[in-house]
C-alpha cells in the first residue's frame, strides 16, 4: 500500500487535525502542539532565591564599596543581596578628604567607615565625605634611594626595622630612604590602621634632617601584601599556598586575583594617600 503523504491524512481525518493542532516539521514526520506532553508543551519557569535591593547614595568625595562584592558606588549603587544575607559596606575617602558619617539602615555606625546591613527587605544607605583637595605633586626623586633596613628580606616572618643604619653611616649620599611595612601592620583588624612604624620612621628621617640639614632625604613607602597580608584578609577573600623555592617553607597568601581582595587592598592604599600624601617628609610610594 502506497504511504500517505500527510496533506492526505489531514483531508481524511480532519477530526484529528481539530483536536490536537498538528504542524507537520517535514512530509514524513508530525510534531503535536497543544496535547498533554507533546513537542509544544512549555517548561515551568524556574526562580532563583529571594533578594532585596540595597541602595547606596554618596555626597562629597569619597566612594563606597560592598563586601561581598557588588556595590561599588561612585558607579555601581544598587544591587540586589539574598535575602538574610549581612552586607559590610566600606567608606573610603578620596585623598585629601575624609568620611563623615552613615544615614539610613548604617546611620547607627556613626563615623565609622564599615557598616554592616542585613538585608531583610530592601534597604536604602546614605554616606558622606568632606571635599577633597587635591594635594599638590611632589617632585621627582633624584638621586640614590637606600633600602632602609638591609636585613629584612620579604620573606622574613619579622616586621622591617626602618632605623636608618645605611643613610646614618653615609650621611649626604642619599635623596630618599625605603621605608618598609607589612599589611598586617598597618591593619590589623579590618578598617583598624596602626601607621606607627611608618610614623616612626618619618621621625627618624625627620632627626636625620636636622643633623644634616644641606642633604635632606624623604620616605619613599613599601608596603607588602602577598604573604604578609593580614590573617582577616585571607579569611575573608580565601587563600591559596605555596612553597618558597629557597627555603621549602610552606607560605600562605589570599587569593589576589578576586575583586573582593581588590577592594580591600585599594582601600588601605587610600587611607595611606589620605594620611601621607600632605606630608613633606613622604616623598614617593612603591606598591609591592
Amino acid at each position: 500500500m502506497a504511504r500517505s503523504k500527510p496533506a492526505d491524512f489531514l483531508h481524511r481525518f480532519p477530526s484529528f487535525r481539530l483536536l490536537c493542532g498538528l504542524c507537520f516539521t517535514s512530509l514524513s514526520g508530525l510534531a503535536l502542539l497543544g496535547c498533554g506532553g507533546g513537542g509544544g508543551s512549555t517548561p515551568p519557569a524556574t526562580t532563583g532565591p529571594p533578594v532585596s535591593v540595597l541602595s547606596v547614595s554618596v555626597s562629597g568625595s569619597g566612594s563606597v564599596t560592598s563586601s561581598p562584592a557588588g556595590i561599588d558606588c561612585g558607579t555601581t549603587c544598587s544591587t540586589g543581596f539574598p535575602d538574610g544575607s549581612t552586607v559590610t559596606l566600606m567608606a573610603t575617602a578620596a585623598s585629601g578628604g575624609t568620611f563623615s558619617s552613615w544615614g539610613g539602615a548604617c546611620a547607627s555606625a556613626g563615623t565609622a567607615t564599615r557598616c554592616k546591613v542585613t538585608m531583610t527587605q530592601a534597604q536604602t544607605v546614605s554616606a558622606a565625605f568632606s571635599q577633597a583637595t587635591a594635594p599638590a605633586a611632589k617632585p621627582t626623586l633624584i638621586g640614590l634611594v637606600t633600602m632602609g633596613d638591609m636585613d629584612w628580606t620579604p620573606d622574613a616572618t619579622a616586621f622591617p626595622l626602618n632605623r636608618l643604619l645605611e643613610a646614618n653611616t653615609h650621611p649626604g649620599v642619599y635623596t630618599a630612604v625605603v621605608i618598609q611595612a607589612a599589611w598586617s601592620q598597618l591593619e590589623p583588624q579590618p578598617g583598624v590602621f596602626d601607621d606607627s612604624e611608618i610614623d616612626a620612621a618619618l621621625q627618624n628621617i625627620a632627626a636625620y634632617n636636622a643633623m644634616y640639614p644641606s642633604t635632606p632625604v624623604v620616605g619613599k613607602l613599601r608596603v607588602f601584601p602577598g604573604v604578609h597580608s593580614p590573617p582577616w584578609v585571607m579569611q575573608q577573600v580565601g587563600s591559596v599556598q605555596l612553597v618558597d623555592g629557597h627555603t621549602g617553607t610552606t607560605l600562605t597568601m589570599p587569593d589576589f586575583w578576586t575583586a573582593e581582595y581588590s577592594v580591600l587592598w585599594t582601600q588601605l592604599q587610600n587611607h595611606l594617600a589620605s594620611v601621607y600624601d600632605s606630608n613633606p617628609l613622604m616623598g614617593e610610594v612603591a606598591v609591592t
